[in-house]
């Protein structure tokens, strides 16, 4: 439940190292889009991220008429259409998303909407980058005033994604639910997650309480047109609704760690019951506690776009911000920059003269870098008043900041256990010239082959991670990176060599805890050998529990996560991973 509510202390204007938080927009031969939906990554694989959007253009000048995906190639710097990656189906009104489907290494992917070329059904389709071009893998049935949450749901390495939004389903009429697509070697298996969902809005997946698992998170409207903002949590795969965080609708959220206390916060940007704007940051305290900090005097309003918020640091100081897009009720558009005031534990907003054009209506908006200089640059999309005429744009800004940014340090210790077919990895060491170590994330990279990715390349919020396979391979290979505030990576860690079959790494001190993962309390099995000392240690070294002369602990009072058991017996002293659950 949401436990206190902070005072905010807004500052109208901001300066970081005497400097502005200001943008440069760069001239690119993008097209104005109508309810774009947009996404940025490596389509190429050539170290450059690069762009595509989907929307519609008007071709005739009375209004959007057609449906255009188009995917700009990044060559050093410059955006040119590609003549060779291109989608065969453009949708709008709905949302789409870039990952590794097939882990081979190659960005595909899900885009959800309505085409101008078919106003009966509305479409999800599944590209499968060939690394020369895009191939339509599926045509399935899809969603509009929604978006696209992707995310490891079932721990087993693949990439598995959500949906939102409305569909029209015969002899049923329009239905709001949220389904989930189970990756089934490049496939997907589709059921029903939640009943109850909701279109106008947006959904996540994410591990909220550090147990590896992919908690979920819902805002938007049901089939009734009510606001909603829920959080679910994850017990072995089904979710249970944990927080209802009261009506707010038409609505975007994103999740990161804004203090970097090593949990995920929320910002969610809205309207209430009462059509009024909302605009709140919900600081993560564990254990599904949130202390609310109200923005809503910032708050502008915002219709179906799936990407209202950007999160990064783009004032490189270590610590994440947020941008938001919308309109007040004149349809005037704003952008508005929120800087996180590590002092106050606030955000001072920045809305004047920082080279952003006021964006609001359907719109989109992008954090990442892209032309290599370590700033977060930005990609809109929305609708603004262009000299009396209220229309569609598209905009590419350069972050002007000239701040040092320095990729991180990777991380130094890699570990890894087997409890029966889960593979517990851990790691520490990591450390960033700016961002704390527990504001980092991590992405890792698991192969049966020498530098390969071919069980799983993901990105994680914890120094941890747990992955559950049927048939565990003979050996693996796996290494881990850093990504700091910026988005910056590190380069890769050392590449560890695990061999699964040889038991002796795992037995050899004949001495066991369970139940593993665990959840009220667990056993020391430490066979003929007497159990003295027992020390429970969080993920950032800290003794949360210490117990002596017993083999059962009681763990109730502690909160979900990943920790260090270190068992000291009559011969012997070791460490195991525990996860609490």
């Amino acid at each position: 439940m949401i436990k206190t509510t902070r005072i905010l202390i807004v500052l109208l204007t901001f300066t970081f190292s005497t400097q502005a938080q200001t943008f440069q927009e760069i001239s690119e031969p993008f097209m104005d889009y109508w309810f774009a939906s947009s996404a940025i990554g490596d389509i190429d694989n050539d170290g450059d991220n690069d762009i595509i959007i989907s929307g519609a253009v008007d071709t005739t000048t009375g209004g959007p008429d057609t449906s255009i995906a188009t995917i700009y190639i990044n060559e050093n710097g410059v955006f040119t259409p590609s003549t060779n990656f291109q989608l065969e189906y453009a949708l709008h009104i709905g949302d789409m998303e870039l990952f590794d489907i097939n882990n081979d290494g190659l960005l595909d992917i899900i885009i959800t909407g309505l085409s101008y070329n078919d106003i009966v059904d509305y479409k999800l389709y599944t590209y499968i980058n060939t690394g020369a071009g895009f191939e339509l893998s599926q045509d399935k049935l899809g969603k509009i005033y929604g978006s696209i949450a992707s995310g490891d749901f079932n721990n087993n390495g693949a990439l598995d994604f959500v949906t939102n939004g409305t569909q029209y389903v015969e002899n049923s009429g329009f239905v709001n639910q949220i389904d989930l697509f189970k990756n089934l070697d490049g496939d997907f298996e589709k059921s029903i997650l939640i009943s109850n969902g909701t279109q106008n809005g947006n959904i996540r997946l994410v591990d909220l309480n550090n147990d590896n698992k992919l908690d979920f998170i819902q805002i938007g409207n049901d089939t009734d047109y009510n606001p909603l903002f829920k959080i679910y949590k994850n017990t072995d795969g089904i979710l249970e609704e944990t927080l209802d965080l009261g009506a707010i609708g038409s609505g975007n959220i994103e999740v990161i760690d804004f203090n970097a206390d090593g949990l995920l916060d929320i910002v969610a940007q809205g309207s209430d019951d009462s059509d009024n704007p909302v605009l709140k940051v919900y600081f993560n305290e564990g254990n599904f506690n949130f202390s609310e900090l109200d923005l809503t005097s910032e708050a502008t309003s915002n219709s179906s776009g799936a990407k209202t918020v950007a999160i990064g640091d783009f004032n490189s100081d270590g610590y994440n911000d947020f941008i938001t897009i919308g309109e007040d009720s004149n349809y005037n558009g704003f952008t508005k920059i929120f800087l996180y005031n590590i002092i106050d534990q606030s955000f001072d907003v920045v809305s004047e003269n920082t080279g952003l054009l006021g964006i609001g209506g359907s719109g989109n908006i992008i954090a990442e870098d892209i032309n290599n200089d370590t700033q977060l640059d930005l990609l809109i999309s929305g609708f603004a008043d262009i000299n009396g005429d209220y229309t569609g744009v598209t905009k590419l800004y350069k972050n002007l900041s000239t701040i040092t940014n320095t990729a991180p340090e990777p991380p130094t210790s890699l570990e890894m256990e087997v409890v029966e077919n889960n593979l517990l990895f851990s790691w520490s060491g990591a450390t960033d010239d700016k961002t704390p170590s527990l504001g980092l994330q991590y992405e890792i990279r698991v192969g049966t082959t020498e530098g390969g990715s071919e069980i799983a390349k993901y990105k994680l919020t914890a120094p941890n991670w747990m992955l559950q396979i049927e048939e565990l391979p003979e050996s693996i290979y796996w290494a881990v990176k850093s990504i700091d505030a910026s988005k910056l990576y590190s380069v890769e860690s050392y590449e560890a060599e695990e061999t699964i079959l040889s038991t002796a790494k795992f037995t050899k001190e004949n001495t066991s805890i369970y139940p593993n993962p665990a959840t009220n309390y667990f056993n020391v099995d430490a066979k003929d050998d007497k159990v003295q000392n027992i020390k429970l240690y969080s993920q950032d070294g800290k003794i949360v529990l210490e117990t002596s002369n017993t083999k059962k602990i009681n763990i109730s009072n502690l909160e979900n996560g990943v920790y260090i058991v270190s068992i000291e017996t009559a011969t012997k002293q070791f460490s195991k991973k525990l996860i609490i659950n």
